[in-house]
């Protein structure tokens, strides 16, 4: 169950009435474009090149902890997508 006071929601292409109606029946707060989800901008728009460096700074983080030299190129590939995946999952 979602926790009301940590939860919002962003409603659009709504009438101001029934978006301030769902917004008491379901008891969450009303966020506005652009906000933040887990440090990444969450915009209409596509996002730029800088914008995506949080995500890029985040996988190069992970990838160099890895000890590399011990590992085959396969199993490094390997690595590599399932930090990809959790990345997107999380």
């Amino acid at each position: 169950m979602a926790n009301p006071t940590k939860t919002e929601m962003v409603i659009a292409g709504v009438e101001a009435g029934l978006m301030q109606r769902l917004l008491q029946i379901i008891g969450f707060q009303k966020e506005e474009f652009p906000f933040r989800y887990l440090g990444v901008p969450i915009k209409p728009q596509r996002l730029s090149r800088s914008e995506c460096n949080v995500l890029v700074d985040r996988m190069l983080a992970r990838v160099r902890a890895w000890p590399a030299k011990q590992l085959t190129y396969a199993r490094r590939m390997r690595l590599v997508n399932l930090v990809l995946i959790s990345i997107v999952t999380y």
